[in-house]
């Protein structure tokens, strides 16, 4: 029994961990983009439909494989992402963790449900629920994260939400973070990332505060500044802690980005800087239809102060889905190619649309309806346009030129 609860308070915090600190990647997973993330050109879309991550040691021996297993609606929209441990002794996968999302008419998620499997009486129980509400334009403007109590579903033991803030472009500018835990101490605190664009539209800095008592006294507490490539891709992110509020003038670490000859992303390089160490690379390859297929993991070693093979993530995407059984919606793009400006015609009103990149990236997110879009900050290449209604959504290729 004492182990038991053990392990779901272990869960528990790992959930708590998880809101604290990646509230920004849950905004950007969420409401920007799902798991849908290509189309080919005969028109039929790619589906992500499973994830399988190995690990090694530095000398080479298994250290866990997981899965994740996607599950999709009529309209192609993320309903369920399924986590599985693979057990080497009995040599079958294991349930471990679901994701379930509920869509609103607008085609909004509008609640995920986080579970945890009980592998004695083989049974769900409730770790968190997340609740989204979105403005007139579609903008996600609040996400309430409920803890549940795993002995007593009835029972929650702690509440938090993020409170969301848009300029007149629809730009996230200001998210603010309330947790609240029976597990954390102080059982209330306050949290709040800040965002600066360039005339670009590109995101160049995020103000991280934490630690606050109240909405207005979090301390400074992380500094991110982006900068670009000339052909706008992302070039590098550094990040710079505070010290007794004075931030520091070297980079605690930095991400840098590397790319191939078809502009997809081809190595990620997380190192930190006093001293310079490569602390991980990530080296990314793709199939023939331009889906991410695999991801290798390189981990740094203290000891022999070199880079050691650390594990991979396979990707793979259901076949060829004809774009009828995705319940798509009608409209054109043109010109096409085009240099500046993408003109837009639907059959319905828009709600949002998205565009991305050959691998899948969310390069910019547009609410509410419209008829053209500004494309002139985009470098030279292939991408695809993603249009939601209420009724469905519909992608299709365009050429920047």
């Amino acid at each position: 029994m004492k182990k038991q609860f053990t392990f779901v308070f272990m869960i528990l915090l790992c959930a708590i961990s998880t809101i604290k600190a990646q509230v920004k990647s849950h905004f950007d997973e969420r409401h920007i983009k799902h798991d849908a993330q290509n189309t080919s050109e005969r028109g039929t879309l790619f589906l992500l439909k499973q994830t399988t991550s190995t690990y090694f040691t530095k000398d080479g021996k298994s250290e866990g494989k997981w899965r994740d297993l996607y599950s999709y609606n009529n309209k192609g929209f993320l309903i369920e992402k399924l986590n599985e441990e693979f057990d080497s002794i009995s040599k079958i996968w294991i349930k471990s963790f679901r994701n379930i999302n509920v869509y609103g008419v607008k085609n909004n998620i509008t609640k995920s449900v986080i579970e945890g499997y009980n592998k004695s009486n083989q049974s769900w129980f409730k770790l968190y629920t997340i609740k989204s509400v979105y403005d007139n334009l579609n903008n996600l403007v609040r996400d309430t994260f409920i803890i549940h109590d795993t002995n007593d579903p009835n029972k929650t033991l702690g509440e938090s939400y993020n409170v969301y803030t848009y300029d007149s472009n629809n730009n996230l500018i200001f998210l603010n973070a309330r947790n609240s835990s029976i597990f954390t101490f102080p059982t209330v605190s306050y949290s709040n990332y800040s965002y600066t664009y360039g005339l670009n539209g590109k995101l160049e800095t995020v103000l991280f505060k934490a630690d606050g008592t109240s909405l207005s006294n979090a301390k400074n507490f992380r500094f991110e500044v982006y900068s670009y490539l000339t052909n706008k891709n992302l070039d590098k992110l550094e990040s710079f802690n505070y010290e007794n509020n004075v931030l520091s003038k070297i980079p605690n670490y930095r991400i840098k980005n590397t790319y191939n000859a078809k502009n997809q992303l081809a190595t990620k390089i997380f190192e930190t800087v006093n001293p310079l160490i490569e602390e991980t690379k990530d080296i990314y390859f793709y199939d023939s239809n331009d889906n991410l297929l695999n991801e290798k993991r390189y981990t740094y070693d203290n000891a022999s102060m070199k880079l050691y093979y650390n594990g991979n993530v396979d990707y793979l995407y259901s076949q060829f889905v004809d774009t009828k059984d995705i319940q798509t919606i009608s409209f054109s793009v043109s010109p096409n190619p085009a240099s500046e400006v993408l003109t837009v015609k639907a059959t319905e009103p828009i709600l949002s649309s998205t565009i991305y990149d050959m691998n899948g990236r969310v390069l910019s997110v547009t609410q509410g309806d419209f008829s053209s879009l500004d494309i002139a900050y985009l470098s030279e290449g292939v991408y695809f346009l993603q249009v939601k209604t209420q009724t469905g959504m519909g992608t299709t290729k365009f050429i920047k030129k």
